[in-house]
Formats: structure tokens, C-alpha cells, sequence
């Protein structure tokens, strides 16, 4: 999920993208009603040149301007002053480096950006399920990457990415970025609760050879 969001709001919905995100959300294993949409939505896109020019349209005017209608860098939406640069993008940057997450140096987007945030959750929530798919890995680790991840989306995340997701739904001119907006917004809440539950059931076991994903 958070592959596929991320890549929504990082890229122009050129006709590769749509054909990657397509191939991803049929490799999905999360199956609601938001995903059905939007596997609807590829398939129109992907067969019908017109909307997908409409989608690009929408695009451009949701994420890159002149006038973004939701705030898509963490900063502008939580600091006082609605400032890029603020103290919640360090934040965001000394998080990163601490789990030795490194972006290009060409990336033109400040740390908190909802493209890298999204990318972040990605790469913590792929570590947290190798972790815990390793027979071998120890339980201290799978602990750690828990608190992580629960700490990201606590500290960050959740603090502001819903408010913008209702505002890009009410924004958006086409279902597709609509689907986006629920999409993300349904499922952020969906894996807190996850997380919170793994971080429980870790803490009450004292060896890893106890614990049972299902």
C-alpha cells in the first residue's frame, strides 16, 4: 500500500507509471473498496487516452501548482507560520538519518515531503515484515522495527497526512486522486492499529520461538 501511494504522489501519471501501479495493485493483497476503485480507475486510464490526459490535468494542479490546494510538505501544515523548512522537516531529517534512510542528493523535495514520508512507512514496513517472516531474526528486532514504524506514524504521519488527504478528496477533479486520498486515509489508521497490536503481543512473550504471525 504504501508502494503504490507513495508512487501517486511522487509521479506524474505518465503511461509507465500507470502501467507499474496497475501490475502492483493486482500483486496486492489488501482487497477493499478503495482498491477495487482504483484498479478500476487504472484500467479506464490505461484504455482510455482522454481521461488519462484529464488525469495528468489533475495532477499537475493537486501537486505541483501554481496553487497547491493541500498542503503536501508536513511543515506548512503543522507549523505556525505554514513555512517550508520548518522544524518538523529536521525532525523528519534527523529520523531518517537514524534508521540510515538516505535519499539522492538530487531530490528536490524538502524531508517532509508526503511522497518521502510515504516512502519511509514503505521501508520500515518491509523491514518489520522481513523481520518478522525470518524465523532466525531475533525478537529484540522485530521489537525495535515495531517501535519504529509505530513511532513514525505516531509522530509524524498521523499528525497531519488525514487532514490533507480530506482536503486533496474535496480538491480532486477526478475519481482518481479521490481514490488516492481515501485510499491512504482509510489505510494509515488500519496500520497503526497493526503495529500497536504487534508491539503488544511482542512485549508479553520473552522469546521469539512464542511468537506467531498469522
Amino acid at each position: 500500500m504504501y508502494q503504490i501511494t507513495r508512487n501517486m504522489a511522487a509521479n506524474a501519471p505518465s503511461p509507465e507509471l500507470l502501467s507499474a501501479l496497475t501490475k502492483t495493485v493486482q500483486e496486492d493483497n489488501m482487497s477493499n473498496v478503495h482498491m477495487q476503485g482504483l484498479a478500476n480507475e487504472l484500467d479506464l486510464a490505461m484504455n482510455d487516452a482522454t481521461y488519462a490526459q484529464a488525469i495528468h490535468e489533475d495532477y499537475a494542479r493537486l501537486f505541483i501548482g501554481p496553487h497547491i490546494p493541500a498542503p503536501l510538505w508536513e511543515s506548512v501544515l503543522r507549523d505556525e507560520e505554514h513555512l517550508l523548512f520548518g522544524k518538523d522537516t529536521l525532525d523528519v531529517r534527523h529520523f531518517y538519518q537514524n534508521i540510515g534512510l538516505v535519499f539522492p542528493q538530487n531530490a528536490s523535495e524538502p524531508d517532509d515531503h508526503l511522497a518521502l514520508e510515504l516512502e519511509c512507512m514503505w521501508v520500515l514496513n518491509a523491514s518489520l515484515l522481513g523481520a518478522i517472516q525470518n524465523p532466525e531474526q531475533d525478537l529484540a528486532v522485530i521489537q525495535a522495527s515495531c517501535r519504529l514504524q509505530q513511532q513514525f506514524l505516531a509522530e509524524h504521519v498521523l499528525q497531519w497526512v488525514p487532514q490533507t488527504c480530506k482536503i486533496l478528496e474535496e480538491a480532486a477533479q477526478t475519481a482518481f486522486y479521490r481514490l488516492f486520498a481515501r485510499l491512504l486515509s482509510s489505510f494509515l489508521p488500519l496500520d497503526y492499529q497493526f503495529v500497536q497490536e504487534l508491539v503488544t503481543q511482542t512485549a508479553k512473550i520473552p522469546q521469539r520461538k512464542e511468537f506467531v504471525y498469522a
